[in-house]
């Protein structure tokens, strides 16, 4: 049984008017051990699909012309990968009807050998890293976290001063509720604030001390506002502390990637630092054990990581910018590839 064709479908192979450069097109296709979601190469070496050979297909649909492309994955006699995405790259400079259909990153080296199609996803390099719940919503303390310290110890203090000034107004006022002994006007002047809001404890004979009330009960209106916006984010939030490396002592990128020499020439990482990665399993492997403080990928490649182990682990970055991942294409003559 022959290899089944990625782009089969209803709308497939139409007969078009246009002639065709190259009736039939010979495409390259890496064959990838991890994050299979973009190609997909099975292991009897036929491509079976995944994104980018899905927008691949499409962008073929919408010539004006006939092409048949026959997929070809780029193996060595094992089976594996022939090479890096350079090698892959160069492997069809100076032929003609021939393409790559992968995800392969726009770079300067590699447009000097061959020509780009544009972008069809952006990907700018993030650092992913190992993170920690910032609190424990099981504890008391929760209730706390909303507002720092320092504003707790304000509120009290200006909870205390309110409070001292509405009695020695009233006092002055000759209020019964503040006459009696020492001890008995403190523990009114500390309790008055806050029963404000709960009990009536009788009237209020001076008139300043009900300018007092009045912005005291405004502010407390304002911050209870806060305070309760604030904890429903934390409570519905998933909080992730990340746990940024201090230095690139160990850092893990994907094999075969340009990011082993982007880390070398442009953040002077040595080579012996530098661990290669394949796929979700040794990312997260790696990041479990220790062996790798940080992994250096591409954003798409990381948020699919991030949706697959959502608890732990969070990116980090942009620490730089890529054009994109686009397609390659030898069609030169032609304005439509």
């Amino acid at each position: 049984m022959g290899q089944k064709d990625p782009c089969a479908g209803a709308n497939w192979n139409m007969t078009k008017q246009g002639k065709s450069p190259c009736p039939t097109l010979d495409v390259w296709v890496p064959k990838k051990t991890g994050f299979t979601e973009f190609v997909n190469v099975n292991e009897q070496n036929e491509v079976e699909g995944g994104f980018s050979i899905a927008v691949f297909c499409y962008a073929i649909q919408l010539l004006p012309f006939n092409v048949r492309p026959i997929f070809k994955p780029f193996v060595d006699k094992t089976g594996m990968m022939n090479g890096t995405y350079d090698q892959l790259v160069q492997h069809i400079e100076g032929q003609h009807c021939m393409a790559v259909a992968g995800d392969v990153t726009i770079r300067a080296n590699r447009a000097k050998h061959v020509s780009f199609t544009t972008p069809y996803i952006n990907e700018d390099i993030y650092m992913l890293v190992n993170a920690e719940q910032e609190w424990n919503p099981s504890t008391l303390g929760t209730f706390l976290k909303p507002f720092a310290p320092l504003l707790w110890i304000t509120l009290v203090c200006a909870s205390i001063f309110t409070g001292f000034t509405v009695a020695f107004l009233e006092y002055r006022a000759g209020n019964h509720k503040f006459a009696g002994p020492f001890y008995k006007q403190l523990i009114m002047a500390m309790w008055f604030p806050i029963s404000t809001f709960f009990f009536n404890e009788g009237k209020i004979h001076n008139k300043c001390s009900k300018v007092v009330l009045v912005m005291w009960l405004c502010m407390i209106f304002l911050l209870l506002q806060i305070y309760t916006a604030t904890l429903s984010s934390w409570l519905t939030l998933n909080q992730l502390s990340p746990r940024l490396p201090t230095n690139w002592e160990t850092v893990g990128y994907p094999t075969g990637s340009f990011i082993k020499d982007q880390m070398i020439q442009k953040h002077n990482c040595s080579e012996k630092n530098l661990v290669p990665l394949n796929g979700y399993e040794e990312f997260k492997n790696a990041l479990d054990n220790g062996s790798v403080n940080v992994v250096i990928e591409q954003l798409p490649y990381i948020n699919l990581f991030l949706d697959k182990y959502k608890f732990g682990y969070t990116k980090v970055g942009p620490i730089q910018q890529e054009v994109g991942i686009a397609f390659v294409s030898l069609f030169t003559e032609n304005p439509y590839l």
